[in-house]
């Protein structure tokens, strides 16, 4: 999703980080782009007329409350606009988090 939606349409040259950390009971992976981010994405789908709905994140999190359900464990994910000083979009950063039950 960071490539499609983010990087490829960037005029500048496109960096993702994936950063894991994790403490006793959490995992939590956060993947972060220097793209045109989320609303400038979809004004450019717009613009094409290219009118498909993605359904990555959707996706996702309909994995993620399987996955709660069956494991008792606890998934997240949560979307971040990121913005410079001005409050122009520099990106975006998802953050995927595990919250494992306690044994």
């Amino acid at each position: 999703n960071a490539i499609i939606h983010g990087l490829i349409h960037s005029p500048k040259k496109g960096l993702i980080n994936i950063d894991f950390k994790t403490s006793a009971h959490k995992i939590l992976c956060s993947i972060e782009d220097n793209g045109v981010g989320r609303e400038k994405s979809e004004l450019i789908k717009k613009e094409s007329g290219f009118n498909r709905k993605s359904r990555g994140l959707i996706i996702t999190q309909e994995r993620l409350e399987l996955l709660s359900r069956q494991q008792k464990d606890k998934f997240s994910v949560n979307i971040v606009d990121l913005k410079d000083d001005k409050g122009n979009p520099r990106g975006t950063r998802v953050e995927l988090m595990i919250l494992f039950r306690e044994s």
